[in-house]
Order: C-alpha cells, then sequence, then structure tokens
C-alpha cells in the first residue's frame, strides 16, 4: 500500500491510497543539544542501544519517517547520507549522525573495516511536548568527539545487550552522552562565532555559582576590556553578563530554597548578591515568585527564619514598615 505524508498544525499526518489517515504523530518542537543542556523538566524514554554490523557497499533505507530521533556512531565503517530532498552528507569514523525524527534519508556504508561497524541510540524526549532533536540530519565531526563518548557508547551498548537491562545505569549514561555531546557543540559554536577571546569568561560565568571575581576581573581573565567583553558576551548569549549571572545564581538559589535549611539572608550572602532585598527582587524578576514564595513549594520543613527574612524585606519595600 502506497503512503502519503503531510504536515498538518505541527503532526505529521500519514494517509493511505484511499486517503484515509492511519497515523498522526503529535506535535513536537524542534531544540538544539545547547538546548537541551538548558532545559529543567524533560524525560527521555522508548530507548535503544545496539551494536551494528555492515557489509561494504551496503545501502539502508529510510522512505517513511523516521518515529525516533537517533544518535548512529561510526565506530568501523564510514557512511554516507542522502536525505529527501538531495542533500549528502558524509560521516567519517568516529563522527556521529544526531537524526531527528521525521527524518527521511538514504545511508550507505564503506570502509567497513571495524567491529562494531555502528553503534545505534534511538530514544524520544519530551517535556510538555515532544521534542525533536534538530530540524535536519547533522554531522557531529570526529575531531569533536572524544575517547569518554565512544566509551561511553560502548557500554551502553553493552548494558542493553544484558538479558536483565539495568535501566538507571543506561538513563544516566544517555544524560551523559547529551552533555557530552552539549559541551562539544557549544565549544564550536563559540570558536566558529569568534567567542574565543572571552571562552574563559564565558566557562567561569557557567560554573561558578558564587561568582566571587567582579565583571572587571572576569575581563582581565580574558585579555580584554571590560567594555569588549561585555559586548561579546551579549553577543553570545543574548543577555548582559549580569543578567546571566544572576540568572545562574537564581538557578542555584532554587535549588537552596527548596532542598536546604538556608536562610534567605544566608543564601543571598552565599551566592553573593549585596543584600537579601537585591537578592528578592533578582529572584522574583526570573522566577516571577518571591523566595518566600518559592520555598513554600518545597515537600520538607521550612525554617522560620528563611521565610520571615525575605517577608520582611518584601514589607519594606512596599513601605508597610517604616523607618
Amino acid at each position: 500500500m502506497q503512503f502519503r505524508n503531510a504536515l498538518d498544525c505541527g503532526r505529521i499526518i500519514r494517509y493511505n491510497e484511499c486517503g484515509i489517515i492511519t497515523e498522526a504523530v503529535r506535535k513536537m518542537k524542534t531544540v538544539s543539544l545547547l538546548e537541551i543542556a538548558g532545559m529543567e523538566n524533560f524525560s527521555v524514554s522508548s530507548l535503544f542501544v545496539m551494536n551494528q554490523n555492515w557489509q561494504e557497499g551496503r545501502v539502508f533505507e529510510m522512505n517513511v519517517p523516521r518515529r525516533q530521533n537517533a544518535f548512529l556512531y561510526f565506530a568501523g565503517a564510514q557512511g554516507e547520507y542522502t536525505t529527501k530532498d538531495g542533500r549528502v552528507l558524509r560521516a567519517d569514523k568516529g563522527s556521529i549522525a544526531a537524526v531527528p525524527e521525521g527524518s527521511e534519508y538514504a545511508l550507505r556504508f564503506t570502509a567497513c573495516t571495524g567491529t562494531p561497524s555502528t553503534i545505534l541510540v534511538e530514544f524520544r524526549l519530551k517535556d510538555d511536548e515532544q521534542i525533536r532533536l534538530f530540524d535536519e540530519i547533522r554531522i557531529i565531526e570526529s575531531h569533536l568527539t572524544d575517547i569518554r563518548i565512544a566509551d561511553l557508547l560502548r557500554k551502553m551498548a553493552s548494558d542493553y545487550s544484558m538479558p536483565a537491562k539495568p535501566w538507571l545505569e543506561l538513563k544516566s549514561g544517555f544524560y551523559r552522552l547529551l552533555s557530552l555531546l552539549a559541551s562539544h557543540e557549544e565549544r564550536c559554536y563559540i570558536g566558529k562565532e569568534g567567542f574565543g577571546s572571552i571562552e574563559k569568561g564565558i566557562r567561569y560565568l557557567q560554573n561558578d555559582v558564587q561568582q566571587k571575581l567582579s565583571l572587571d576581573e572576569v575581563a582581565a581573565m580574558c585579555f580584554v576590556s571590560p567594555a569588549y567583553f561585555r559586548r561579546m558576551f551579549r553577543r553570545f548569549a543574548g543577555i548582559s553578563p549580569q543578567e546571566y549571572r544572576n540568572r545562574r545564581r537564581v538557578e542555584r538559589a532554587a535549588e537552596l530554597l527548596l532542598y536546604s535549611e538556608l536562610s534567605v539572608a544566608e543564601i543571598a550572602v552565599m551566592l553573593g548578591f549585596d543584600s537579601p532585598s537585591y537578592f528578592c527582587r533578582a529572584f522574583k524578576k526570573e522566577t516571577g515568585v518571591t523566595p518566600s514564595g518559592y520555598r513554600r513549594k518545597a515537600p520538607v520543613s521550612k525554617s522560620e527564619d528563611s521565610v520571615s527574612s525575605c517577608a520582611l524585606t518584601e514589607m519594606e519595600n512596599s513601605g508597610m514598615i517604616l523607618s
């Protein structure tokens, strides 16, 4: 039976030759690895991992939209993708193809000298919607991957082959794989877009939550002027270094509010905010609620001073307490 496909309001609709809908894929949103790395609530399902061995010149055809996202690691072979729209993509040994859900293509294997030829990882991602990784097939070149990714993929394939599959290990490995690939993509983006001169500063603002250095000191770390660092960072992140710094600190503060007994004032000092009142303003700007309001969501007991500290600040700011 012949099938035709149509795109309808974000869904892929399949019809048979009589015009009857045979399948409707739920609406999906397309994201990159970098966007995945910054998403708080997403889950993986339908995880499948296997070693594959291919004969020289073998052609695999995906003539219907792929039902899952996939990574294909070319461990002992090379590949050449021909997409439905005629693009040709070459994958050398050691590279990884990121193949989004819905893709149609032909894949020809050459130089099949190693075992396994490839390692396949299939998966689905979801938050409030189904997630499609990339909008087209991408090749992550071999010089951007490293031995950690190869070892991780081999371990995942070995774990998946067990009769009693260690799902916790498999899912943990998959999230680690996403993290490593996102880091590679970020490094590639930084270099390609001309942000190499401020890379040390970017890494510092990403990783040092307490942020003990001033922005002028971060700029000096990169051997550039503060004005140049601020300008280039805004081009990189879309927001100023100070806004980014506050966002990272608020993310950490949210964790401490939910899972520690530290007071709001203590959290403000720990994360380098100038005062509890400034912390409250920054937190509400990012989350829409005050720290005390956010903390009330926690499924654990709260210390009285952790709530009253911000409540006092809020009363002062609103003029309810007169000096």
